[in-house]
């Protein structure tokens, strides 16, 4: 509920209410960091959550991100889309560190 409220309260929209190709802003804490071998190339990948849902987070290409951590809060800027699986995904987003856990 906290990290819903202060996304609320930072005009972010909540996860659970994004719409594929919708640009958006969200705000919340990272719960995981990893790096995805694709075609051999690396990607980031960090899940968002915000107390209203959780997002994937891509940047391709990318080794690491600078302060991208498990339990930093960001605000992340970019379109939506969705996975096969239906889950929300925003890739390469331009993102704002908030705070460290």
């Amino acid at each position: 509920m906290r990290l819903l409220n202060a996304a609320l309260t930072a005009g972010a929209t909540p996860i659970a209410g994004v719409r594929a190709r919708q640009p958006v802003t969200l705000r919340g804490d990272l719960t995981s960091v990893t790096l995805m071998p694709v075609h051999g190339a690396h990607w980031l990948k960090a899940v968002l959550s915000d107390g209203s849902g959780a997002l994937t987070l891509i940047w391709m290409g990318r080794r690491t991100v600078p302060g991208i951590v498990p339990g930093v809060t960001l605000s992340v800027t970019g379109r939506v889309t969705f996975d096969a699986d239906h889950q929300p995904v925003m890739y390469n987003p331009g993102y704002e560190l908030e705070s460290a856990r």
